[in-house]
């Protein structure tokens, strides 16, 4: 395949050649790859090349591929392979997924019954787990980063690990007062810039916004200006999700407001 000029669609990265532009994010894009010979289809994130010549963001992209690479459990994206192309950008190789991210679910949905989010929770928290007993904070919790592959019943992947903090070597390539984080569901240690307090709890911040989101059909703080989000997940109590949502159980809700206390 001839290359496409101002893109990496062409491009060989190690035996597979990029097809298609899937997406992109902040730290660069993903690719559909396909091995020429035996027609296996991957996924290829790669570094944006400005990002690339800085050394700290190459460490963290390389930090993202060791944390998922020594994972293996069905609720987490898997990685194959890692390399670097003529330019120096890194990439690494994953599994090609088919399906949609919770995001696109709950735009569809609207708002789930508690029935609904029970086997996303428990397959959502069985990653979850498997990441904390290796030292690893995703720290990025969102609908967009939760995969539903296709078919029924719906299963779950964790996704994009870019922010992942991973706790035995403390070294996240974050120094104290730095913000890392989606304003939507960011924890409040996270907001305060508190890199020596992120641990599991964190996450489990995030993943009360997103039980709340899934189930309330909007999350527990919802105001376009991202500083004020930061705000509000830094000093205001969560509101109840009774009050948005009363059919819920009040034993879903109590789970929901431990996520989200501060």
């Amino acid at each position: 395949m001839e290359q496409v000029e101002g893109s990496l669609v062409g491009a060989r990265f190690g035996n597979y050649c990029a097809e298609k532009l899937l997406g992109r994010g902040s730290m660069g894009e993903v690719y559909l790859g396909v091995h020429p010979e035996i027609a296996r289809e991957v996924a290829i994130k790669v570094m944006a090349a400005d990002l690339a010549e800085h050394a700290p963001m190459q460490s963290r992209f390389l930090e993202e591929a060791r944390a998922l690479s020594r994972i293996k459990h069905p609720n987490i994206i898997e990685i194959y392979d890692f390399g670097r192309l003529p330019s120096g950008q890194p990439y690494y190789i994953m599994e090609r997924l088919s399906g949609h991210p919770l995001s696109d679910e709950i735009e569809r949905v609207g708002r789930f019954t508690a029935q609904e989010v029970q086997p996303l929770l428990r397959q959502i928290c069985s990653g979850l787990q498997v990441v904390h007993e290796q030292g690893i904070i995703h720290r990025d919790l969102k609908p967009e980063n939760v995969f539903l592959l296709a078919g029924t019943p719906l299963r779950a992947k964790l996704l994009d690990f870019g922010l992942a903090k991973v706790l035995p070597s403390g070294k996240s390539g974050t120094g104290r007062g730095v913000i890392l984080g989606s304003p939507t569901v960011i924890a409040p240690e996270q907001v305060a810039g508190r890199a020596d307090q992120i641990g599991p709890g964190t996450d489990l911040y995030s993943l009360g916004v997103v039980l709340f989101w899934m189930l309330a059909g909007r999350p527990p703080f919802d105001d376009e200006a991202p500083a004020i989000l930061l705000a509000r997940h830094l000093d205001d109590p969560a509101p109840d999700l009774k009050s948005a949502a009363p059919e819920v159980p009040d034993g879903v809700a109590r789970l929901v407001a431990r996520c989200l206390a501060k």
